[in-house]
């Protein structure tokens, strides 16, 4: 396997990651909502937003 197969493979790897990540966190934000924890909620969704910055330059680099 050659460096660039190995960064490619580790790129999809945190790829995938972040994709399960961002799943979580819309559910956890969706529980936030519904049971009124705003303060937790305003929290998840600062994450996401930096999770959507990561996965971004994830796919460039792709």
């Amino acid at each position: 396997m050659t460096r660039i197969t190995a960064l490619e493979d580790r790129i999809i790897a945190a790829s995938q990651q972040a994709s399960s990540m961002e799943a979580w966190l819309k559910r956890e934000i969706y529980t936030c909502c519904a049971t009124r924890r705003e303060e937790t909620g305003i929290a998840l969704e600062m994450a996401l937003t930096h999770l959507h910055r990561i996965q971004r330059t994830l796919e460039q680099e792709q």
